[in-house]
């Protein structure tokens, strides 16, 4: 370990911050109020953590499109993922989304996939989402206690889960990486989700053939959410896998509701996609 990192990690709080910075690994961007509900009681402690992690260089912090009325959106930086991946001890890198490019274009997408996850955090007795960590090729599992973990995977996690062009299911020939994926639970009870988000940008029927390579996966359900209530009109063929269409709108206003319609026309909520698998 180098002598910054040595120094970083004593002003570190090692119980909350190696966390917050793999929640900004897998979600690529989160705002101060994402952060805050994540991870601090009131948002005066986050803002003022946020800026000794900003000191140490950890993470970057910006306002989208340079709006002095925006809320700050924070990001890792390369130095922050060193860090995190010496703590994991694997590899993590960061994106470039406060330095604007291809990834500062893709922020409206990405911001998408953090507030339909976000929508779902919550304690309670009912569905909820269950902290996880990318257990390798086709396979998440629960986090064991204290074990530096996340809600819900990102493109990283996905990439660790689904991406590797080695591991394919046999006859997949693209590469298959949801835009995110969790361990929905209740109980003892844990059900895997996979997330598609359709801001329409792509067909519905490439969107189709995405549905093709998760059939092959098997074992999880694919809940597709389109930005577009009119697109989520859509019914996916049916191809053996299990599919929940609904749109971000009504997914925000009622996030464990029966907004989803099911392959067979029903509407259902995503607690109805729980079958124990753990």
């Amino acid at each position: 370990m180098t002598p910054w990192q040595t120094v970083a990690l004593r002003r570190m709080n090692l119980d909350r911050d190696p966390w917050i910075l793999l929640d900004l690994a897998e979600a690529g961007v989160l705002s101060t109020s994402q952060t805050r509900l994540l991870h601090f009681g009131t948002v005066e402690a986050c803002r003022r953590r946020m800026r000794v992690l900003r000191a140490l260089r950890l993470v970057t912090g910006f306002r989208p499109g340079g709006s002095r009325g925006a809320e700050t959106m924070w990001a890792l930086t390369d130095r922050g993922a060193t860090l995190l991946g010496e703590l994991l001890g694997e590899t993590v890198r960061a994106g470039a989304w406060g330095r604007g490019g291809a990834s500062a274009r893709a922020l409206p997408h990405r911001r998408a996939v953090t507030e339909f996850f976000m929508a779902l955090v919550g304690k309670g007795s009912g569905p909820r989402l269950t902290p996880i960590r990318a257990a390798g090729h086709h396979a998440i599992r629960a986090a064991a206690p204290g074990e530096v973990s996340t809600l819900w995977l990102g493109e990283r996690g996905c990439r660790t889960v689904f991406g590797d062009p080695a591991r394919r299911p046999l006859g997949v020939r693209a590469a298959l990486v949801p835009d995110g994926a969790a361990l929905l639970s209740v109980g003892e009870g844990f059900s895997p989700i996979a997330l598609e988000m359709d801001r329409g940008t792509e067909s519905l029927h490439v969107l189709g053939e995405k549905l093709a390579r998760y059939a092959a996966v098997g074992g999880l359900t694919v809940v597709v959410c389109f930005t577009d209530p009119a697109r989520a009109l859509w019914r996916p063929p049916d191809l053996g896998v299990d599919v929940l269409v609904g749109d971000l709108g009504s997914h925000l206003a009622e996030p464990w509701g029966p907004v989803w319609t099911g392959r067979d026309g029903r509407h259902l909520s995503l607690g109805d996609a729980l079958e124990p698998v753990g």
